[in-house]
Order: C-alpha cells, then sequence, then structure tokens
C-alpha cells in the first residue's frame, strides 16, 4: 500500500485508529500525553500513534502543519493556479495587489493602485526595499517578465484574464506600463491574482522563489514541503517559524490529523465528520461558502453531446438535492446553471434553470426532440471521494431518463490530460478556484471564450465572446455585472458544465491557531503571514 503520509505514518493504521478514536477518544488523548513529550527526530522503533503525537509536538515550536488532500502537479505558480498548488506558492510569492485580510483591495508589491486613461495602457508603481529570497532587488525587470511569460504556453494560464498584452515596459526600476490589444478595465482584480516571479526562475517547477512571508526549505515527494519563515519579509517576519503542508488524500486521516493534534490545520475533511469536529473543543471548525466547483465538463464535440437537447435532458435528469444531502451532508448551495458561483459578482439569484430536485417528464422530452430514447457516455472523474461519490448519485438519478453512464476514475495526472486533450464526453472535478478567480465573475465565464486553451468543453460562440468584451471595454460596475449575468445565462442554455451544487470550502483548525484571516478571498487564499501558534 502506499504511504501517504511522513514518518511511515500508515493510511491503513490511520483509518483504524479514527474508528478507536471515534469511539473512545478520551483514552487516547491521554496516551498521546506520553508520545507529544518526544523529540521529533527521535521516533525510531515507535508505533503509530507515537510518531504522530510526536509530530504534532512540532507545533510548539512554531511549526503550523496543514493536511491538504492533493499534492500538487507542479509549483510553478504561472501554470498550476489550482488551490492546492496556490496554498503553497501564495505563501512564497506576493502578487502586485491583494485583498487584505479584511478583504479589500490593496497594493502589496505595488506601491499604490494602477492607473489607466483608456483602459489599455495601464501604469503601475512599484513599492520600493523589497528582496527576493535569493537577496535579488524586487523591480520592474521582474513585473515585465512575468507579464509577457503569461502570453507563452506553458505559464499562459491567466493569459485570458489578461487580455494580449501588445507591449510592457520597465519605464524606471520601479514603474512599468503595458498596453493591451483591446481595453480591459478588469486588471486590477486580475493582478491581485497574477503572482510575480523572479525573472531567473520564470521555468522553475520546484524550489520557487518570491517575495513571500516564507521560502522553499524542503520537499519530499509523496509526503510533504516545508517552508521557512522569511526574516526579510516587507511586511515585517511571520511569526511563525516553519509552515509544513502534508499531502494526506485519505480524508479519514485529516480528520485523525486533526482530532489528535497531528495538524495545526485540516482542510477538507469528510463532510460527515463536521459535526464531531464542530463538537471538539481543541478544534475550530472552517466552514465558508466559497469557490470550491465540482464541474461536470460537457464536450459539445462529443458524439453523445453534439445536441444542445441531449445535455440540458441531463441537466433536467439530475438530482441536486441529492447530490447535496448524500455527498455533501446538506453543506452545499444548490447550483441552477451557468459557471460563477454565489459568492462572484455576476451571480443571479434569478436563473433557476435547472431544478434543485429531478425533472424526469422534461428530461424525457428533450430527449424524445433530439430522437434519442438512450444516450450513453463516459464520465471521466478526477479520483478524490467527493467527485467520485457525486458523479456516482448523478449517475442512478439519470439512468431513470435513459442516460447510460460509465464512470472512468483517473489520478489526478492522467485525468488533467484528457481534460486538455478536448477530447472526451464528460470530466467531473472536484475543485477550488477561489485562488483564480478573484471576485469577478469574468473570470470563470473567460474559461468559454472560442479557441481559448482552457476551453476544454469546445464552446463557440461569438455572441458570448462580445458580451464578455464588451465587461472589460467599460469601467461602469453595473454594466459589468449585468453584461456577466447575460453571458452567463448564455452558458446555463448551452450546457456545457453542468455543476449540481457548490460545496463549501471546510476544514478542521485547532484553537492554538491564531490570526487565520477568514474574510472573503483571504481564506481562500490560506495567506499564513500574521498567523501564530500558542503554546
Amino acid at each position: 500500500m502506499e504511504n501517504n503520509h511522513p514518518d511511515d505514518v500508515n493510511t491503513e493504521a490511520y483509518r483504524l485508529t479514527r474508528r478507536r478514536l471515534l469511539a473512545g477518544f478520551g483514552g487516547i488523548v491521554a496516551m498521546g500525553t506520553v508520545g507529544a513529550s518526544s523529540a521529533i527526530g527521535s521516533t525510531a522503533g515507535a508505533s503509530t500513534l507515537e510518531k504522530a503525537f510526536a509530530r504534532a509536538a512540532a507545533t510548539s515550536s512554531g511549526n503550523l502543519i496543514i493536511d491538504v488532500q492533493t499534492e500538487p502537479q507542479g509549483y510553478n505558480p504561472l501554470q498550476y493556479p489550482n488551490a492546492s498548488s496556490v496554498w503553497i506558492s501564495g505563501q512564497i510569492m506576493d502578487g502586485l495587489y491583494w485583498y487584505d485580510d479584511s478583504g479589500n483591495f490593496s497594493p502589496l508589491l505595488a506601491a499604490s493602485a494602477p492607473t489607466t486613461a483608456d483602459g489599455a495602457t495601464w501604469n503601475i508603481k512599484l513599492k520600493q526595499g523589497v528582496t527576493f529570497h535569493n537577496g535579488d532587488t524586487f523591480d520592474s525587470s521582474h513585473v515585465v517578465a512575468t507579464l509577457l511569460a503569461t502570453a507563452k504556453a506553458p505559464n499562459n494560464v491567466y493569459g485570458g484574464q489578461l487580455g494580449t498584452i501588445n507591449s510592457a515596459t520597465a519605464v524606471d526600476p520601479y514603474t512599468v506600463t503595458f498596453t493591451l490589444a483591446a481595453p480591459n478595465y478588469l486588471i486590477p482584480d486580475v493582478l491581485a491574482t497574477v503572482p510575480m516571479c523572479h525573472k531567473g526562475h520564470l521555468g522553475a517547477e520546484t524550489a520557487i522563489i518570491g517575495t513571500g512571508p516564507f521560502m522553499w526549505q524542503s520537499y519530499t515527494q509523496g509526503s510533504n514541503l516545508v517552508l521557512a519563515a522569511n526574516p526579510n519579509y516587507h511586511l515585517g517576519a511571520p511569526p511563525l517559524a516553519n509552515v509544513t503542508f502534508q499531502f494526506v488524500p485519505a480524508a479519514d486521516s485529516r480528520v485523525v490529523d486533526a482530532l489528535t493534534g497531528v495538524s495545526s490545520i485540516s482542510l477538507l475533511p469528510p463532510f460527515n465528520d463536521l459535526a464531531s469536529i464542530k463538537a471538539d473543543k481543541n478544534l475550530t471548525l472552517i466552514d465558508s461558502p466559497s469557490v470550491v466547483m465540482l464541474p461536470l465538463h460537457v464536450n459539445v464535440q462529443s458524439p453523445a453531446f453534439s445536441d444542445v437537447r441531449v445535455r440540458q435532458a441531463l441537466g433536467f435528469a439530475m438530482d441536486r438535492t441529492r447530490v447535496r444531502d448524500i455527498v455533501f451532508a446538506g453543506k452545499a448551495d444548490i447550483f441552477h446553471g451557468g459557471v460563477v458561483p454565489p459568492t462572484l459578482s455576476g451571480f443571479d439569484t434569478k436563473n433557476q434553470f435547472f431544478p434543485a430536485k429531478q425533472n424526469l417528464k422534461k428530461a424525457k422530452a428533450l430527449l424524445k426532440a433530439a430522437g434519442k430514447r438512450h444516450v450513453e457516455f463516459t464520465a471521466v472523474v478526477y479520483a478524490v471521494p467527493n467527485a467520485i461519490a457525486a458523479m456516482t448519485v448523478i449517475q442512478q438519478d439519470i439512468a431513470k431518463a435513459g442516460f447510460v453512464c460509465n464512470i472512468e476514475v483517473l489520478p489526478l495526472a492522467a485525468w488533467a490530460a484528457v481534460l486538455t486533450s478536448h477530447k472526451f464526453d464528460m470530466c467531473v472535478s472536484y475543485e477550488f478556484n477561489g485562488t483564480w478567480w478573484a471576485k469577478d465573475g469574468l473570470n470563470p465565464l473567460t474559461n468559454y471564450t472560442s479557441g481559448l486553451f482552457t476551453n476544454w468543453v469546445n464552446y463557440n460562440n461569438p455572441a458570448f465572446d462580445q458580451l464578455l468584451a464588451r465587461s472589460r471595454a467599460t469601467s461602469d460596475r453595473n454594466k459589468q455585472v449585468a453584461l456577466w449575468k447575460r453571458a452567463n445565462q448564455m452558458l446555463t442554455v448551452a450546457a456545457v458544465n453542468l455543476i449540481p451544487v457548490v460545496p463549501h470550502l471546510t476544514g478542521a483548525m485547532s484553537t492554538k491557531v491564531h490570526g487565520l484571516p477568514t474574510a472573503p478571498m483571504r481564506l481562500d487564499y490560506l495567506h499564513l503571514h500574521n498567523v501564530s501558534l500558542s503554546s
């Protein structure tokens, strides 16, 4: 069995331990008092629990231990904007702007807000006195290099949000000017998501460097990544000495880590365990509406789904309430269509196109109109429990309408290869996009621009593209939001992403953890600069 824990803590042993914990937690806590007194480096011959408690003792010396579900595919932030990567790279790298601990848009590496006269040419003044982890001075040359890199594969994940950059110039060491091919008044929000990289390390996959509060220290593939505090951080040295990200794919194991004190923060525990976490006096339950998504990407070029009526029939055949209640224990919002989640500007409460409960009559009528009685397809599912469980529920429900769904479960790399091939019937994942989309509904909508690489489902609609272009070309916020709602309605009717629910971002946090911001856009990024641990 593959070992996904440091210090040879076996996953199966963790599962068994969890059962004992929930049956008789008090005895294990007492037993842990002895284990926690041991030094973390002297666990040879120790039992699984003794090793766990020894690791937990390290938190008292300023090591914040965070359990995460997924080990990132890579650590280059210009290639991997998803949460599993950005929760780590975001501690290492800063952006020009950010949403501060109160959720307000503020300069970070910039000295002031960006300025523009026409939405196409932007000017940025940079903060002085900032250095990278290797001692190099942060200046305009690094900003120019980063911006230009976003236009070239494989570093172009932010290219769609920024738009085509015609030129980027270092006017002086602390002034940058860049010009876009078309106006984009959303640039400030986009720049709050783009990390500023060292011009000499743009292609780095590991040992990445930045200007952020923590520095890359050590990495053990399949186990953990350790960051060390940056004593020269421009906002002041962090209170913590280290942050350790443990890669713990087994959800049960993350719960055990939280209950035993092995982890300081455990993200995405099983939804059925949230009540136990909430009841534990040593833990604080994290339960926040956020940008956690359960996308069902439906390929419009698939023979099974080339007819929009078939795609819509699938949407009506799904029972979203069953997905919410069975898979997420009620901790999710029913999603009625499109791709803009409730926490972003442009979400439309009036969009109720797809029902909460299955509408079998409507589904069958749409299939009949398309000349179909049965439709068989393959859903390629990223191998995480919530995605698999949700698709299993959906598989059962849509069968009543005449859909035959074959589920193929793949690990992340293999799943991503299918998605990026643009050749599939359906791709399903469970992902957190708050680290990529900031606050504007334009960002998830942009992925469906005709011809864009991230348009996985091959959607092509010039009228949709025009709505997005118009939203970028105006500085009127009300007009922007209205245009996003119209564009989102187009995607709803096109049924190209049949997201059933939007789950909450959940986790278990030790009561010894202080200063973790929970405002929108801060919990999303898990910014740890001001976090401390009490003994």
